[in-house]
């Protein structure tokens, strides 16, 4: 090999050895590069808080009682009752008023819708309330419920279409278009029908054509078209003999905890018709409660556990509680709907009406009590720290303070519309019950309103005449809180 050679092929081994090594720093460079944290560019979104425009806040009245079997030759037939008396108001006054027609009720008034109409973005707040006390050879109780707002979905969990029972589902459409509801019955079996609703038009379906036989009957109504109310009107005779009535309205959906207030406790032996009955029913699938029983003002409380069979209704008995008012909480592991049945009776004389879980409450809201026996507004602190509540009826304003955990009542006034304002969670229901005599309310707080010159509620009990309502209150669905937009 020449001299020239050899230094060519050094030369040439030097730029390989070269370029290996550099290649290899490269890959090296590259690994450590992947490795290392990368310079980022953070993106925030875009995101706007606004609150929905409201739309007119709607309530609908109930008007006329249903009255079934008067006619012989016509079992289905359906005559009015009686006309409650009806108590309305309005933050920016009486909200307007429209009729609801009501083709299939002989002799029936009363129906209508309660409108408050948005003014500069603000959704007044409505109010309303009926009453009516049933004397007839066939009906007997006092009836009392709130004006509610329609809903696309509703629970009704009380009623009966057993012998004796005279149910009727009354439906309400205060729109401007029909609305088909569809009536799904859970009991024994289920079983579903349709109802085509007329655009402002109230009809009703009698339970025991839908449900025959049931004596323990869950019925979700199901709106599609325009929402409606759906309410459940009932009435029992018992050897010939009215044992009470009453008005009750369902909730919405079925939820895994549920507050009950103002659930009464009378002076009565025994149990089923004659007693305290919780009813519940978990749609869907198997599950347990737990059911906590409080008394009102104490720290006395019960505790019950209950298995429920998926789409079956289950019933418990709470007749052996000691006279009083109570709060009845329910936890679940599956969703579930509830309601209490309370009863009253002195000599001939009885009654009966559902309670039906409350709602929470955390900002204004106006409520309409009806004229009627010793109405008490009861309240229910869920949480663990006090909450003050406001009452303001016109120039009357009062501050009820909640313990945490526990439960208070304050006496109301028939015929008034206060607004409630609480600085925390609530739970609220409007109770009435009349006793015969020798019989005793409930211990209240102060009354609420109750100026030298109040009036009386309702004319003393003549005889052994007795009564008993009661119905949660629920928080205007058009105050909407503000959301965040994400574009």
């Amino acid at each position: 090999m020449t001299a020239n050679r050899a230094l060519r092929v050094a030369a040439t081994s030097a730029r390989v050895l070269t370029g290996t090594i550099v290649a290899a720093g490269c890959v090296l460079g590259v690994i450590a590069g992947i490795a290392a944290p990368w310079p980022g560019v953070e993106h925030q979104p875009a995101k706007v808080s606004i609150t929905p425009v409201p739309g007119d806040s709607v309530l609908v009245c109930n008007g006329s009682f249903r009255a079934l079997g008067r006619d012989t030759t016509q079992a289905e037939l359906m005559i009015s009752a009686g006309e409650p008396r009806t108590v309305i108001g309005g933050s920016e006054g009486d909200p307007a008023s429209a009729a609801l027609a009501m083709p299939d009720l002989a002799g029936g008034s009363g129906a209508r819708s309660l409108t408050g109409a948005v003014q500069d973005r603000e959704a007044p707040l409505i109010a309303g309330a009926e009453s009516l006390t049933l004397r007839t050879d066939d009906l007997v109780g006092l009836s009392a419920s709130a004006c509610r707002a329609p809903q696309m979905r509703t629970w009704l969990v009380g009623g009966d279409a057993s012998t004796g029972a005279a149910d009727v589902i009354v439906l309400s459409n205060a729109s401007e278009v029909p609305s088909t509801v569809t009536l799904t019955v859970y009991g024994v079996q289920t079983a579903t029908s349709s109802q085509v609703v007329p655009a402002m038009t109230q009809v009703a379906v009698p339970l025991s054509s839908i449900a025959p036989g049931e004596a323990t009957p869950v019925v979700q109504a199901a709106a599609e078209g325009a929402p409606v109310r759906a309410s459940l009107q009932s009435s029992f005779t018992q050897v010939l003999q009215p044992i009470g009535s009453d008005v009750q309205d369902g909730m919405a959906d079925a939820q895994r905890s549920l507050v009950l207030t103002g659930v009464q406790v009378t002076a009565l032996a025994g149990d089923g018709d004659a007693g305290t009955v919780l009813r519940m029913l978990s749609p869907s699938a198997d599950g347990e409660a737990v059911i906590t029983v409080r008394r009102e003002n104490t720290d006395e409380s019960t505790e019950y556990r209950m298995n429920l069979l998926g789409g079956v209704p289950s019933e418990l008995s709470l007749g052996e509680m000691p006279v009083g008012t109570y709060d009845v909480e329910i936890t679940a592991d599956q969703p579930l709907v509830a309601a209490v049945r309370q009863s009253i009776a002195a000599g001939r004389s009885a009654d009966f009406a559902w309670m039906t879980p409350a709602p929470e409450i955390s900002s204004d809201l106006m409520f309409a009590v009806p004229r009627g026996p010793s109405p008490l507004l009861h309240l229910v602190n869920p949480g663990d720290a006090q909450v003050s509540v406001m009452i303001r009826d016109g120039d009357d304003e009062s501050t009820v303070a909640v313990p945490p955990g526990e439960s208070v009542s304050v006496r109301l006034w028939g015929g008034s519309t206060p607004v409630l304002s609480p600085d925390g969670p609530v739970h609220a229901s409007i109770t009435m019950l009349e006793e015969a005599a020798g019989g005793t309310a409930p211990d209240t707080t102060p009354d609420v309103g109750a100026g030298p010159d109040a009036p009386p509620t309702a004319p003393p009990s003549e005889g052994e005449s007795v009564g008993i309502a009661g119905w949660p209150l629920s928080p205007d669905a058009q105050r909407q809180p503000a959301i965040t937009v994400y574009p």
